[in-house]
C-alpha cells in the first residue's frame, strides 16, 4: 500500500511538472524577429495570384543586412536556397511545436552560411534544401540566425510566418506581436453581381459597382438605391492602413448584414496550404479579369473549402430575392419584395473598423403603357399613360431628342384632365408639340430616381425619305458562366422592334426576349444548352426606316468542357486545338475561339495566325492543352515557341516539339491569346564586375555579370554557368534584376584572371562572354623598417 501511495505521488508530481513545463513554454514571449523595423509591408491572408499571403512582411526600408532573430528557442528545421519563391530561406522548430519561417534572407548566420557553401560545393548547384533533427542547429531566443535581404521574389523584406503543430500558416498578431495601427480600413468601392441566368441587377446580368460617399472617418454611404432580383451576390474593395507608413494591407474581418440581420462573416485567422488556392473564389475572379480590380466576396461560392467563414452553410451570404419568372416569391429563406438596408462591416486586427450602408429594393423594373395620338400639326398626345399595375402615371417626365437618342431635352406637356363617367375617375392627357419625323419623345414615371420603370418611347411619324433605307445593327455580346447576354444597338429610327432569335446546334431555334432600355438599346439574355456543339448563330430581324424586312447574322463556334468527360474546340483552319481533360474544370465551360492576322512586328518573326480562346474570366480547376501547328517546310521548329499575347507584349508559354506532326504544344492554367513566335536571337551577356582589365587590390573580390534574353527568358539558374579560371563556380542568380553574383571565398593569386558567363535560352539559343582582370595587392609598409637600404 505505502510503495502504490508514493507511486501515485510521484506519478501526480510528474504530470504536474509536465503542466508546468508546458505552460511556461506556451505562455513563453515571441521576440519581434527583425532589428529593421516594427512596419509591415503585407498582412496575413492578403491576395497574391493563386494563394493567400501566409505570413506578415517586415519593412526594412529597401535595405539589406538587418539581423534576423530566433523568435522563441527551437531549432532549425529546414533550409532552404532557391532563386525563386521564398529565396534564401529558414525553417525553425519551436519550443512550443509550432514553426517559425524567415524568408527571402539575404544570407544566414556564419554557422549556417558555411554549412551551405560546403553543400553548394558538394552538390555543384546553387539550390539546396536540407532538413535537421534537434541536435544539429539548436537555437535559443534572441540568436542572430540570418539577415534580410530580397532573395528570391520581392524587394527587400523579411517574410515572416508562424505555423502551427500541422504547417497551417496562423495570422502572427495571434500570438502577441503588435504594430502601431490606429487607422481606420478604407472602402473604396462595393459589386451586386447576378449569380446566375435568371438574376438581375437593375434588370441587367452586368455587374453593378457603386462608390462609396465618404461621410466621416469610418463611415460610408452608397445613394443610389439598386433593384435586384434572383441569386445576387454582394462584395467589396478595401483595403487597411496603419500609422506613419503608407502601405496597403488586407482587412482582417467582414460582416454582411441585410435589415440587420448576420448573413456573411469572415474572419482570417489560419488556413490550411490544401486549400489556399480557393482564394479565386474567395475573390470575384471576372471583376478582376475585367479589370475593375479585387474585390472580396461577401458570399460562399459551392465550390470553396476555406475555413475562414463565422456562419455555418454552403452559400452563406448569397442573397436569394424573387427572380424575372416568379420562383421564390413567398419561399422561405428569400427576401420580400420591397425596400431592404444592408450594412457592409470592416475591421483589422486591432478593431479599426469601418462601414458601409445602403439600401436596395427587391423586384423587377416595371413597364409602362399608352395610348398615343399624333396629329397633324405636330401635337403628340399621350393619354392613359399607366404602370403595368394599371395605376395611372400623373406626373410623367417627359424629354424629347432630335439628333435619335443621343441627347435628350427636358419639356413640360400641356395637361388636360378627362373625367371617366363610368368609374367617376379622371385621367390625364399630356400634350406635346411641335413632334415630327426627327423627334423622339421619352416618358418616364413620376420623380422615378430609382428607376423603378423602363421608359416609353414615341418615335415621331412623318414621310421617311427612301433613298436612306438603312437600318444598321450592332450585335455586342457578352459572356458569362453559361450564358450570353446580347445587345443590340440600332442605329436608325423604325416603325417596329428588332427580333432576336438563337439556333444552337442539336437545339430547336429560340426567340430571345428583349427589354429595351434605351431608345436604340435592347438587351437579352440566351442560356447555353451544354454538349450541343458546333455553330450557334444569332439572327436579328428588324424593319429599317421605309419599312423593307432586314436580317443580320452573326455565328460563332460553341464546344463545351464538362467536369465528367472534359473537351475542346480547335480553329476552323484545324491548325489551333485547346483541350481540357476529365476534372479539370469546376463546371461546364463554353469555349469559344477567334482567329486575326499575324503579329507584325520588327523585333521578331511571328509565324501564323493570331488565337484568342474565350472565357478569358472563368476560374479553371486544372491545366489544359494547347497546340498550334506550324508550316509545312519550316526549316527551324525547334526555335519556335507558343507565346501569349498580352497587348503590345508576348510571353513565352512553352515549346514541346513534335516534329512528326508539325506541332508544338504546352500546358496552360488560363485561357488567353495565342501565336508561334520563332526565337533565334542569342541571349546577352554582360560582365559588370570587375571590368574587363580592370586592376584591383580586392583578393576575394565579387564576380557580378548580368543575362538578358528579348524573348523566349531564360528559364532558370541552370541555363547560366559562370567559370573563374576555367573553373566552374556557384553565382547566385536573381530573376528580377537579371544578375548572377559569385562571391570569392578563398583569396585570388596575384595576376590575370579570366572570367566567363555561358547562358541558355528556352529556344536553346547560346552565347558566351569572357573577360579577363587582374589582381594587385597593395603591398603592407614594413612599420619596423627605418627606411634605409
Amino acid at each position: 500500500m505505502i510503495v502504490r501511495l508514493i507511486l501515485k505521488i510521484l506519478f501526480q508530481i510528474y504530470v504536474w511538472s509536465l503542466l508546468i513545463v508546458n505552460f511556461n513554454l506556451l505562455s513563453q514571449d515571441y521576440l519581434w524577429p527583425t532589428n529593421a523595423s516594427q512596419y509591415l509591408t503585407s498582412s496575413f491572408a492578403e491576395y497574391r495570384s493563386g494563394h493567400f499571403h501566409a505570413g506578415i512582411d517586415i519593412k526594412t526600408w529597401n535595405k539589406t543586412g538587418f539581423k534576423v532573430f530566433a523568435v522563441r528557442d527551437g531549432y532549425i528545421s529546414r533550409l532552404k536556397v532557391s532563386p525563386f519563391g521564398y529565396g534564401k530561406v529558414l525553417y525553425q522548430k519551436l519550443d512550443n511545436g509550432e514553426t517559425a519561417v524567415y524568408a527571402h534572407l539575404s544570407s544566414f548566420n556564419e554557422e549556417l552560411d558555411d554549412y551551405v557553401k560546403s553543400q553548394q560545393k558538394r552538390n555543384k548547384a546553387y539550390r539546396l534544401q536540407r532538413y535537421f533533427n534537434s541536435s544539429r542547429f539548436p537555437v535559443k531566443k534572441g540568436d542572430v540566425i540570418g539577415y534580410t535581404g530580397s532573395t528570391g521574389i520581392g524587394h527587400p523584406h523579411l517574410h515572416f510566418e508562424i505555423r502551427d503543430a500541422n504547417s497551417n500558416p496562423l495570422n502572427p498578431f495571434l500570438r502577441g506581436y503588435r504594430v502601431k495601427d490606429q487607422v481606420p480600413p478604407v472602402v473604396e468601392a462595393i459589386s451586386i453581381s447576378p449569380l446566375d441566368v435568371n438574376s438581375k441587377v437593375n434588370s441587367d446580368v452586368v455587374p453593378l459597382i457603386l462608390a462609396p460617399r465618404y461621410v466621416r472617418r469610418g463611415v460610408y454611404e452608397i445613394s443610389e438605391v439598386p433593384i435586384i432580383s434572383g441569386d445576387i451576390g454582394f462584395a467589396i474593395k478595401c483595403f487597411d492602413k496603419a500609422n506613419v507608413v503608407k502601405n496597403k494591407y488586407a482587412v482582417y474581418r467582414l460582416n454582411l448584414f441585410v435589415d440587420e440581420e448576420l448573413k456573411y462573416a469572415v474572419k482570417f485567422d489560419k488556413f490550411s496550404f490544401s486549400q489556399t488556392h480557393y482564394i479565386e473564389f474567395d475573390r470575384d475572379f471576372r471583376l478582376k479579369k475585367r479589370g475593375y480590380g479585387l474585390f472580396q466576396k461577401l458570399y460562399k461560392e459551392k465550390q470553396s473549402q476555406l475555413s475562414f467563414y463565422q456562419i455555418p452553410g454552403e452559400e452563406i451570404g448569397r442573397l436569394r430575392c424573387a427572380d424575372a419568372t416568379g420562383f421564390g416569391l413567398n419561399g422561405e429563406g428569400f427576401l420580400a419584395k420591397g425596400e431592404h438596408d444592408f450594412r457592409i462591416e470592416v475591421f483589422d486586427y486591432w478593431n479599426n473598423s469601418a462601414r458601409v450602408s445602403g439600401k436596395f429594393i427587391v423586384g423587377e423594373r416595371g413597364f409602362l403603357s399608352a395610348d398615343f395620338e399624333h396629329e397633324e400639326n405636330g401635337r403628340l398626345r399621350i393619354k392613359y399613360l399607366q404602370n403595368q399595375l394599371r395605376k395611372p402615371v400623373t406626373n410623367p417626365q417627359i424629354s424629347i431628342s432630335d439628333n435619335d437618342g443621343i441627347t435628350w431635352k427636358k419639356i413640360e406637356p400641356d395637361v388636360d384632365t378627362l373625367f371617366m363617367f363610368l368609374d367617376s375617375t379622371k385621367t390625364y392627357v399630356f400634350n406635346v408639340d411641335s413632334v415630327d419625323s426627327n423627334h423622339v419623345v421619352k416618358i418616364c414615371a413620376d420623380n422615378d430616381v430609382n428607376n423603378l420603370f423602363f421608359p416609353l418611347f414615341f418615335a415621331g411619324v412623318g414621310q421617311q425619305d427612301s433613298s436612306k433605307a438603312l437600318a444598321d445593327v450592332l450585335v455586342e455580346k457578352d459572356f458569362y458562366d453559361d450564358y450570353m447576354r446580347i445587345e443590340l444597338l440600332i442605329q436608325d429610327r423604325r416603325p417596329g422592334k428588332p427580333r432576336l432569335f438563337v439556333h444552337q446546334i442539336g437545339s430547336p431555334t429560340r426567340e430571345v426576349r428583349l427589354v429595351q432600355h434605351e431608345w436604340n438599346k435592347y438587351i437579352g439574355v440566351y442560356r447555353f444548352t451544354p454538349e450541343k456543339n458546333g455553330v450557334l448563330t444569332l439572327e436579328v430581324t428588324m424593319k429599317n426606316n421605309v419599312g423593307e424586312q432586314i436580317v443580320h447574322r452573326d455565328q460563332f463556334d460553341l464546344q463545351t468542357v464538362t467536369p465528367l468527360s472534359g473537351g475542346g474546340i480547335t480553329s476552323q483552319d484545324g491548325k489551333c486545338l485547346v483541350r481540357f481533360e476529365a476534372n479539370n474544370v469546376y463546371k461546364n465551360l463554353f469555349l469559344r475561339m477567334s482567329r486575326t492576322e499575324p503579329i507584325a512586328n520588327s523585333k521578331y518573326e511571328s509565324i501564323g495566325f493570331v488565337y484568342e480562346v474565350f472565357p478569358k474570366d472563368v476560374l479553371i480547376k486544372g491545366r489544359g492543352t494547347i497546340q498550334l501547328e506550324y508550316p509545312e517546310g519550316d526549316s527551324l521548329p525547334e526555335k519556335l515557341g507558343i507565346y501569349g499575347v498580352y497587348g503590345n507584349k508576348v510571353g513565352f508559354m512553352g515549346n514541346n516539339l513534335d516534329a512528326d506532326r508539325r506541332i508544338l504544344s504546352t500546358r496552360i492554367s488560363s485561357l488567353n491569346t495565342f501565336t508561334l513566335i520563332r526565337d533565334v536571337e542569342v541571349p546577352e551577356v554582360q560582365i559588370l564586375k570587375p571590368r574587363w582589365k580592370k586592376h584591383i587590390s580586392d583578393t576575394t573580390p565579387v564576380l557580378l555579370a548580368k543575362v538578358t534574353d528579348k524573348l523566349s527568358g531564360i528559364a532558370d539558374e541552370r541555363s547560366i554557368d559562370m567559370y573563374l579560371d576555367g573553373k566552374k563556380v556557384i553565382p547566385e542568380y536573381d530573376p528580377e534584376t537579371k544578375t548572377i553574383k559569385f562571391e570569392c571565398d578563398e583569396p585570388l593569386t596575384p595576376g590575370r584572371h579570366n572570367m566567363t558567363v555561358t547562358a541558355v535560352d528556352r529556344s536553346k539559343n547560346k552565347s558566351s562572354k569572357t573577360s579577363h582582370f587582374f589582381v594587385s595587392p597593395v603591398q603592407k609598409t614594413d612599420l619596423n623598417s627605418s627606411g634605409k637600404n
